[in-house]
């Protein structure tokens, strides 16, 4: 194995109590962090907010998680699939339901599936005034959208990119007992069956976070 030399100050220490199962969701957590904190820097209020996540992969379902922990009122999750909403279900949203089935609009959508449907159905689901946060990553194409309900509701729509300085903050969420995210992981396997390991991760039909176990 080979040995990689870090200063110092690029390392984050690992709160008291928090598993490395835990600790290997920091970065798409931090993820989420960033999407949810994209929502104040927008003027929008998560507080006491009925929020809709579109798309149930880990990203999205932390951010559910996160959104619910940061403050929302309530949280719906919303997928294509069953698995990922049996999983939000586990990770603590209010509502998971398939696409197609919301009956109302929300006041906060993050739409988290990269899909063109996806934000097509994030669009529709903002409500007049409400506040759209892209995280997932679209095709770089030309795409069909209702974009005219970004007008017609005055709705308000960023982007959010990966994450920035949210790591601490996301570490100490993980290591939170109340935090309620295990589910994210389902399947671990030895490095040594990496092949299927990553045949998992890329069917969300039956998986989410897939991790790898490093044993000596």
């Amino acid at each position: 194995m080979t040995a990689l030399a870090l200063p110092a100050a690029r390392l984050i220490p690992l709160p008291e109590g928090l598993t490395l199962r835990r600790a290997a969701l920091v970065e798409p957590t931090a993820v989420a962090w960033h999407a949810v904190s994209r929502v104040a820097a927008v003027g929008g209020t998560l507080a006491g907010a009925r929020v809709l996540v579109v798309g149930g992969g880990p990203i999205g379902l932390l951010t559910s998680a996160v959104a619910r922990h940061r403050g929302a009122g309530s949280v719906v999750v919303t997928d294509v699939r069953s698995h990922p909403l049996s999983v939000a279900r586990a990770v603590g949203a209010d509502q998971a339901v398939p696409v197609g089935s919301l009956a109302e609009t929300f006041d906060v959508v993050f739409e988290s599936s990269g899909a063109p449907a996806g934000l097509a159905t994030a669009l529709d689901a903002t409500a007049p005034g409400g506040v759209l946060v892209a995280i997932g990553q679209l095709p770089r194409a030309d795409i069909a959208v209702p974009a005219w309900q970004a007008v017609t509701k005055e709705i308000t729509v960023t982007g959010s990119l990966r994450l920035d300085t949210e790591l601490p903050a996301s570490l100490e969420f993980l290591a939170d007992p109340g935090c309620d995210i295990d589910a994210v992981v389902t399947h671990e396997f030895p490095v040594q069956e990496v092949a299927e390991a990553m045949a998992v991760a890329a069917d969300p039909a039956r998986s989410s976070k897939v991790l790898l176990r490093f044993e000596p």
